[in-house]
């Protein structure tokens, strides 16, 4: 039976019993709706002018030439490391901005 969210008087009228099994079934909805918000797809195609384009990463896309993929992908390790080294600082605006980097 499909969730059927109910208001504030509506819940109050309920048992103690039935309103714990509504709350659960309110959870189990907005934790399934969370998880679909936050999994992303990230698709690649072709760009017009001869590049290729990463979808899904953020709001636009990421769009580099061969060669500038084959350099990114050759400098990866710089760029973990980096990332590694920083953590704290990564961590301390993504809280300030409110931003799950995980998702």
């Amino acid at each position: 039976m499909a969730f059927v969210a109910l208001s504030a008087s509506a819940i109050a009228a309920l048992s103690p019993a039935d309103q714990l099994d509504y709350y659960r079934q309110e959870r189990e909805v907005l934790k399934a709706a969370l998880t679909r918000k936050n999994t992303r797809k990230v698709t690649i195609k072709p760009s017009e002018k001869g590049g290729v384009s990463m979808y899904g990463l953020g709001r636009f896309p990421v769009t580099l030439y061969e060669s500038q993929w084959k350099a990114l992908r050759d400098n990866l390790s710089l760029v973990f490391d980096l990332i590694d080294a920083n953590r704290e600082h990564f961590d301390a605006v993504a809280a300030k901005k409110g931003f799950n980097p995980e998702g």
